[in-house]
């Protein structure tokens, strides 16, 4: 073999393998912190490219039986890794006029949950308010206010404005949902009545119930990377 052809043949060879390697890292990069896009069903997908956020009473986002009161409610939330295999889930709830809070659910998805217990002990675990343990009779789980599969922290703080839910859990954010009852009166995402819907704020970031669902467009890449891969692999030299 000539010089000439053996030098081509090792730049062909680098320059497929950067191709590979930077297609790769594009597409990791795209799956982990990239929004669902609002072409496919967004429930269940990772949310893991807004594990900082909020929603308000608007449409898409929040709905609520009492706008008199609770026009103005936002529910935030912060969701952090704790670098031991859990995450940390914080959210905020501020503009809960009267009536007062007087529990939360939140989605988990009913395969961490059997016979209203968590079959996932690391599910939900170090559940506290504005800082403070919850007992544990307090901490409910099962089929609550429309949620299939939910914990239910029936609880409240009428002397603190903006109450703070927390709980640490083994399993990473999805999008899903998440309701608030004060008296006769409801707020929840609008995705609790509709699901299947494409737009990703009418969800809110839980913890994972089941296998995140990978994004669509994510497995369009995945597929464009191993395709590329195959051809430049088998392509003639």
């Amino acid at each position: 073999m000539s010089g000439n052809k053996r030098c081509r043949r090792m730049l062909r060879s680098r320059i497929s393998s950067t191709l590979i390697q930077r297609t790769f890292l594009l597409c990791l990069l795209f799956s982990v912190f990239a929004k669902p896009a609002d072409a496919a069903m967004v429930y269940g997908t990772s949310a893991a490219g807004e594990l900082t956020g909020s929603r308000t009473v608007t449409d898409p986002g929040l709905t609520t039986t009492d706008l008199a009161d609770w026009g103005d409610a936002v529910v935030s939330w912060v969701i952090t890794d704790n670098g031991n295999g859990t995450f940390h889930y914080e959210y905020t709830f501020t503009g809960f006029n009267k009536p007062d809070i007087s529990h939360v659910d939140i989605d988990i998805s009913d395969d961490a949950i059997d016979n209203n217990a968590l079959s996932d002990l690391n599910a939900v675990t170090n559940a506290t308010l504005n800082g403070i343990i919850i007992p544990a009779n307090l901490v409910e789980f099962g089929n609550f206010e429309g949620i299939t599969g939910s914990v239910k922290f029936d609880i409240s703080d009428e002397n603190v404005t903006n109450p703070i839910y927390a709980f640490d859990s083994n399993r990473s954010a999805v999008y899903g949902h998440l309701v608030v009852k004060g008296g006769q009166e409801l707020l929840n995402n609008t995705g609790l009545s509709d699901p299947s819907s494409m737009n990703f704020l009418d969800f809110i970031p839980r913890p994972n119930g089941a296998i995140i669902i990978p994004e669509p467009s994510a497995i369009v890449l995945w597929g464009w990377v191993f395709i590329t891969t195959v051809y430049l692999k088998r392509r003639p030299n």
